[in-house]
This record gives structure tokens, C-alpha cells and sequence, in this order.
């Protein structure tokens, strides 16, 4: 299942630094929620509304270009895309790739309630995954509403952490896909309808990357929820221990896409 393969990859792509204990994760409901500050914009993205939407726009458009919708009955639905979490001027393009897949989502699947958002960490240390502790998200272009009603389902299996405001704010491997989910929601239904919830995923260990997988997906399975993975594919550089050959670059992207395509966990591995 793909939800397998994010798991791996949530581990594999980086290695926070603070690896001690953090009290910045609770495993009960949040006491008090917060509304989640677009703490990037302005740096990884145009903090301006129309700035923003006319970048989106154009990235969308753009896209729309190379690619032909399955706009027919015989062909699957969109349930999931993987998205880049680099700032809007590296990552903004490709991003606009996997975007169109939810937009033909909601135009096709009416029954579609909730948009989960799973990303890494990489700035404190977590072995199992953490839900937003937020009942709003702001962007620049509409506030988006948190599903607390999923959130309290997952807290209920006693396996998830919840996020502070801080760790949440500081984590951009989530933020970068709001204003994305934000434009296209405006763009093609009561953006009332749709709620999001951002789920953290930490360095899980191999014997526990299967359960987690399982049990995350067993909710994702519902119809009602489009699932968003945040997922660079490389990190490199000294933090990351790795420096990649330039050369090989387009192999090893083709061939991750190629893994994902066949949602092969093992050989995935190898090459993420």
C-alpha cells in the first residue's frame, strides 16, 4: 500500500538534530488549540494574497499543460499525491503536478470531507507520528479548518502524539502544502466542506514502519479523505550525511517515481 511507502520515506529523507527527549509533544487531546500562524510566508512563499494566488495560478496553469485528466468513469480516482516541500520558487512547479490530482478529486469524488497532510519532521526527534494540535490553519489566501473529529480517532489509539504550536509552526514540510490545498479548494468547491488534518511522521524504526503503516492506513482508506505526502526526495549535504553525484540525479528521481508507481517498499529503500 502507498501508505507504506511514506513511512519509509519519512524516515529515510532526514535526521533532526535534537535527539533528545521532547516535551513538546503530548500524547492526550489538546487542553487549548491554536490557530496555526503561516509562520514561512514571506520568506519560503509570498506572504501577499494576490501575489500568492497569481503564483499558484500560473504554476497550475502551467502544469495543466502536460498533462491530459482522467476525466472519465473507467479511470481511478485520485487518493493520494507526493508533493515537494522546498520553497515555492524551487519546489512551486512540481508541486502544481500533484495539486491537479486532488483538484480532479474533489471534481469527481463529492464524498471528499477531509485532506490529511503527511510530512516529516526536521527539527525535533519523534519515533511514532503526531497530529496537529491546531484547530485553524492560517495561509494568506483563507484560514483552513482542522478535522479534530479524525484528530480524537487517531489520539484514541493511544499511538499518536499531538504537536505543540511551536514544533507545528516551526515544521515547513507541512506548511508548503497549505497555501497549495487552500488555492484549490477555492478554486473548485464550499471551501467550508473540506476540512485538513497535518500528521507528523517520525524516524519510526523498521520494526514498527509496518504497524504504523497499517494502522494509518486503515483511515485513509475511507473515500472521504485525499491524503497529501510531503516528501522531498533527497536531502543532501553534511547535516544529511550524503552528497548525491550529479549526474545520476534524473536516474535516481526516475527511479524513486518508478517505486512509488508500483508502491515497492523494499526496493524504495534503496533509492530514497
Amino acid at each position: 500500500m502507498m501508505i507504506a511507502s511514506t513511512y519509509t520515506m519519512g524516515q529515510s529523507l532526514h535526521k533532526p538534530r535534537n535527539k533528545a527527549a521532547d516535551s513538546s509533544m503530548s500524547s492526550s487531546s489538546p487542553s487549548s488549540k491554536y490557530s496555526r500562524r503561516a509562520y514561512h510566508a514571506g520568506s519560503w512563499y509570498d506572504s501577499d494574497k494576490n501575489t500568492l494566488d497569481a503564483t499558484l495560478s500560473k504554476f497550475l496553469a502551467d502544469a495543466s499543460k502536460n498533462i491530459t485528466p482522467s476525466n472519465n468513469s473507467t479511470e481511478g480516482i485520485p487518493r493520494a499525491c507526493i508533493c515537494p516541500h522546498a520553497g515555492f520558487s524551487y519546489s512551486g512547479p512540481t508541486a502544481a503536478y500533484s495539486y491537479l490530482a486532488l483538484k480532479e478529486a474533489l471534481e469527481r469524488n463529492p464524498s471528499i470531507r477531509t485532506v490529511v497532510v503527511l510530512h516529516p519532521s526536521h527539527h525535533v526527534y519523534l519515533e511514532s507520528c503526531a497530529v496537529s494540535g491546531a484547530s485553524t490553519i492560517e495561509t494568506p489566501l483563507m484560514n483552513l479548518a482542522v478535522d479534530d473529529a479524525l484528530r480524537d480517532q487517531l489520539l484514541s489509539t493511544g499511538k499518536f502524539e499531538i504537536m505543540n504550536q511551536r514544533v507545528d509552526e516551526r515544521e515547513h514540510s507541512g506548511e508548503m502544502q497549505y497555501p497549495f490545498i487552500a488555492k484549490i479548494l477555492m478554486s473548485v468547491c464550499s471551501q467550508e466542506e473540506i476540512k485538513v488534518l497535518p500528521i507528523m511522521v517520525g524516524s519510526i524504526r523498521t520494526s514498527k514502519e509496518e504497524f504504523y503503516g497499517k494502522l494509518i492506513a486503515s483511515y485513509l482508506a475511507n473515500e472521504s479523505i485525499f491524503t497529501v505526502i510531503s516528501s522531498d526526495f533527497c536531502h543532501y549535504g553534511q547535516r544529511f550525511s550524503y552528497s548525491p553525484r550529479p549526474n545520476r540525479l534524473k536516474f535516481q528521481s526516475k527511479a524513486s517515481m518508478n517505486c512509488l508507481s508500483t508502491l515497492n517498499t523494499l526496493t524504495e529503500k534503496v533509492w530514497i
